[in-house]
């Protein structure tokens, strides 16, 4: 019997407990085995037959991507809502990787198929990379490797002065299929069946062609195209006590999303822009707000403003420069009614943060702008505009945020209703904070019966993720302050 726990699930209480552990028991079962290696030794014997280090390393790398698969299949469970908590947003754990979306949907009593337990070439975007490593150092004690600041799934392996990037993962997805679509059986004792490895690996590719109908109710669940129209042209989000700032990054509002298990979906690309090593009101944001974070120790991250004025081109006229043989501009027409949200990144040559895309009916770029200041065309105002400075981004960033939680945005947290508003303050979450707010926190405080506050942390001013009278003093002095 096979090493592990086997457990009950309790429906009521939505949980599991561990009624016992297996044990191995001696079948008298006797095989006659070859010489036994582990898996990284069978790389190198079967695909390390070069001449030098880095050959010997490319040449496992493409076998072990061939042989490779990311999971094996399994018999799907039975679906069941697993929480209270509805579909939320939370953050990926991955450097490479954005956001999720979670479901309330979890399975019980999924069963592993032993085609699954036999492949052993089974790695995920850690394991693959992870095994190179552990090849480069057995085919040189003088290598090295550190893991890829930019990518989970690769590794940086360093030999004799040279470094090279390797990692991966392995092929497709692996699924749960259900128990009606098996193909083979195997059973213990006289008989002919038989499985190899090639045959494990048949019947895994065999199974992930499997179609198989989605059965996760999705009437209410979360989606990225919510989301989108949700936070507009730019919003803070609170996915549970800690924040990220997402904005419409274009009009086409396309996704593309990978969903598998229960229903999860990471967000890979699209119109849904989200700010990655960025100052947006004083708090400097990596996916989510990294609260206490002073402009001293990010001070070249890219700076998010809203509703920035912009030059824009409304017409212009080229001519022929015989001599530079291209077209350049001999007259622009320009207005400043452009408003929008904008990035500007840090130049390392000019010391100064310029505006990065474009916008406008010409699609406009700050390479434009900059040609048309250095030949004369236009006013370098023009051009100021587009570019900050270092002093004028510290006084941007330096507003006294950087320790303090957003005060406004929408919830996507799996317990108010997607996308609900919130307020710092709207205790009564009716849009507003006033006086009313003040008494609501009162009542609860004094545990007056059928007293309810939708969103708690809308009234934690103290932001220690509790509510006391300290909350109830700053809620007063923030009213009348107000």
């Amino acid at each position: 019997m096979p090493v592990g726990a086997y457990e009950k699930h309790h429906e009521n209480s939505m949980s599991y407990s561990i009624l016992g552990y297996y044990k191995w028991i001696d079948t008298d079962i006797k095989f006659t085995l070859p010489e036994l290696c582990d898996d990284c030794d069978y790389l190198i014997r079967t695909y390390a037959t070069k001449n030098d280090f880095f050959s010997n390393m490319d040449a496992v790398q493409n076998g072990f991507s061939s042989v490779c698969f990311y999971s094996g299949s399994y018999i799907r469970g039975e679906l069941y809502r697993s929480t209270d908590r509805d579909w939320h947003l939370t953050t990926a754990f991955h450097t490479d990787q954005s956001f999720y979306i979670y479901s309330p949907y979890d399975r019980k009593d999924s069963k592993s198929l032993l085609a699954t337990a036999l492949y052993p070439y089974r790695y995920d975007s850690l394991g693959f990379p992870g095994m190179m490593g552990e090849v480069s150092k057995r085919l040189s004690a003088e290598s090295s490797y550190t893991w890829n600041s930019t990518s989970h799934a690769n590794i940086n392996v360093t030999y004799q002065g040279q470094t090279k990037t390797y990692g991966g993962q392995g092929n497709g997805e692996g699924k749960g299929i259900s128990e009606d679509k098996i193909l083979r059986t195997f059973t213990f004792g006289n008989n002919d069946e038989s499985l190899t490895f090639s045959d494990s690996r048949k019947l895994l590719e065999e199974y992930a062609k499997i179609e198989i109908n989605d059965d996760i109710p999705r009437e209410d669940a979360l989606t990225w195209e919510k989301i989108y129209h949700t936070v507009g042209d730019g919003a803070w989000v609170d996915m549970g006590g800690y924040y990220t700032y997402l904005y419409q990054k274009d009009d086409k509002a396309s996704f593309t999303a990978d969903e598998w298990g229960a229903g999860n979906s990471i967000y890979w690309r699209g119109s849904l822009g989200f700010c990655r090593d960025t100052w947006v009101d004083g708090r400097y944001v990596n996916k989510s707000f990294i609260k206490g974070t002073a402009f001293e120790e990010h001070p070249e991250s890219a700076v998010l403003l809203t509703s920035v004025i912009l030059p824009d081109i409304i017409s212009y006229e080229k001519k022929w420069d015989a001599d530079a043989r291209q077209y350049v501009y001999a007259s622009v027409d320009m207005t400043e009614n452009e408003q929008k949200n904008v990035l500007f990144k840090y130049d390392a040559d000019t010391q100064n943060w310029k505006i990065s895309g474009s916008w406008g009916e010409h699609q406009n770029y700050y390479s434009t702008f900059q040609t048309l200041t250095d030949s004369g065309v236009i006013d370098s105002k023009y051009l100021d505009m587009i570019t900050l400075t270092r002093e004028e981004v510290e006084s941007i960033v330096n507003n006294g945020n950087y320790n303090k939680n957003p005060e406004s945005g929408f919830i996507f947290d799996g317990y108010s209703p997607q996308g609900a508003p919130f307020l710092s303050g709207d205790c009564n979450a009716d849009g507003k904070f006033d006086v009313s707010d003040v008494i609501l926190l009162q009542k609860w405080l004094l545990n007056i019966p059928d007293t309810n506050i939708s969103n708690w942390r809308t009234a934690d001013l103290c932001e220690d993720n509790q509510l006391n009278i300290f909350d109830l003093c700053l809620m007063k002095r923030k009213l009348l302050n107000q």
